[in-house]
């Protein structure tokens, strides 16, 4: 009964503290979207940065053991 009480306890306090710390909205935006074609071509610019508190820029590669860009333009976009 200890370990349960404990582990109700523990749960509360975690969501709690991520409850005070405020909400989280995360975007993701794929590299790949500047070449979709018409309206749904897509660049960072055209995020509106008042909607994410966190914004995810996909993708990435490793090249020896180094995380290295994509996309010809990762680094301008």
């Amino acid at each position: 009964m200890s370990v349960k009480l404990t582990l109700v306890t523990a749960t509360i306090l975690l969501l709690s503290r991520q409850a005070l710390a405020g909400y989280r909205r995360v975007c993701y935006h794929t590299n790949w979207s500047q070449y979709r074609p018409g309206l749904g071509k897509f660049k960072p610019s055209n995020i509106d940065a008042s909607l994410c508190t966190h914004l995810i820029y996909g993708l990435a590669q490793i090249t020896d053991n180094q995380l290295a860009t994509y996309e010809w333009n990762d680094e301008q976009l």
